[in-house]
């Protein structure tokens, strides 16, 4: 990819990840459209410039852990 292609790929995910702008209003910063904003922003993400982690904490079930335990040890 092209340094230019690569700066627009960060700044349309930028706007839409860290500022919260929404498909329609970048897509008229940009001048194009919706979708292709919306397929901008699945490239920058197949390029591996997004990245996306979600922290959830893995549910327990303390009888479970109780019962393997007796049963294991």
């Amino acid at each position: 990819k092209s340094p230019e292609r690569l700066d627009l790929l960060a700044q349309v995910a930028s706007w839409y990840y860290e500022q919260k702008l929404e498909q329609s209003e970048i897509a008229k910063r940009i001048g194009k459209s919706v979708s292709m904003v919306s397929r901008l922003l699945a490239e920058a993400h197949r390029e591996g410039l997004i990245e996306i982690r979600v922290h959830f904490a893995i549910r327990t079930d303390e009888m479970l852990e109780n019962a393997l335990a007796d049963n294991l040890g």
